[in-house]
């Protein structure tokens, strides 16, 4: 999967040479310019996180407010799937969970014109998309930011994942984690490249931004130990067979192969979820093309079986070429 250098000189010395001692004694680690600006671009490029897509066969993008999402990322660029199995990745994983362990999530989030995120672990146990409560297994996220995120810093409750399994709620409010832990918040600014590693235990948020221009773009894969306690963990996880250049027997246990998997990609969406201004302009194009499709429908009926066959095979060699 390292044909080419994906991750800068200094940040894989870095990486091999403090994540997991950092991880290890404090929850976190991270380390700005750890790829290319070109690169960060070409996973934006390869996922395209501006379209939405209506009866359509590929993967695309959804919307939930002013978030899109790419669940299964890793199945649509070539780029996200070498960075988030890659030797590097994978060498911290085996070296600070020690024990085997699979890929249980992975997407591309971007949050455009506005954001709120509370303060949360990424522990859970799901149902489907429904929260059945935290669990106690090893795991680490990395956050690999595409964008500069100035005006949506990172900031994490140090020390929280001792304690975060015994919180009663899902979720932290901001205004308790001021009173009660205020001495503990950490916050990053991370710059376009920066990757961020994090106990999965930990409590940690984006912080929250208004501005209509500002648009945060990361990826997020996460790496959790296999139990037999939870033989269904881990969302369902898609793969583009030609992505994995050198296949090793290790990857079967680490893409969970051939095991079941309870959780659905998140997030689970609708068209609810669509901002009401994209909304009324995806009802605009579908009425748009429901008059040629009737148009259409209502012609055919005239045109004989030798005619109908000799339009799809001119369509056929337009298409070829």
């Amino acid at each position: 999967m390292h044909k080419q250098n994906l991750w800068s000189t200094q940040a894989a010395r870095f990486a091999r040479e403090n994540f997991v001692y950092e991880l290890e004694t404090r929850g976190y680690s991270f380390i700005h310019n750890s790829i290319s600006d070109d690169l960060a671009d070409q996973i934006l490029g390869e996922l395209d996180m501006a379209s939405i897509a209506i009866n359509s066969s590929t993967l695309h993008p959804v919307k939930q407010g002013s978030f899109s999402f790419f669940p299964n990322a890793i199945a649509k660029s070539r780029s996200a799937c070498r960075l988030a199995l890659s030797e590097l990745i994978l060498s911290i994983c085996r070296d600070y969970l020690k024990q085997d362990f699979s890929l249980v999530n992975n997407r591309l989030v971007r949050a455009c014109g506005s954001m709120y995120m509370p303060w949360h672990t990424d522990n859970n146990v799901m149902s489907g998309q429904r929260f059945r409560g935290k669990h106690n297994l090893p795991g680490v996220q990395f956050v690999l930011y595409l964008s500069d995120s100035h005006l949506a810093p990172f900031q994490l409750i140090q020390n929280s994942e001792k304690w975060s399994l015994g919180w009663p709620h899902r979720y932290l409010d901001n205004a308790t984690a001021e009173k009660d832990f205020n001495e503990y918040i950490v916050e990053i600014s991370p710059s376009k490249g920066t990757l961020l590693a994090l106990n999965t235990h930990l409590f940690h948020r984006g912080v929250g931004f208004k501005k209509k221009d500002f648009i945060r773009s990361l990826l997020l894969f996460q790496f959790d130990v296999i139990s037999d306690d939870l033989k269904d963990h881990g969302e369902q996880l898609l793969l583009n067979p030609s992505f994995i250049e050198d296949f090793d027997l290790s990857l079967v246990k680490i893409l969970g192969l051939g095991k079941p998997r309870a959780y659905s990609a998140f997030p689970e969406t609708s068209l609810e979820d669509i901002p009401p201004l994209e909304s009324i302009s995806i009802q605009v194009k579908l009425l748009s093309s429901l008059f040629s499709n009737i148009l259409g429908s209502v012609t055919k009926t005239f045109f004989s079986d030798r005619l109908r066959v000799f339009i799809k095979n001119k369509r056929s060699q337009r298409l070829k070429i």
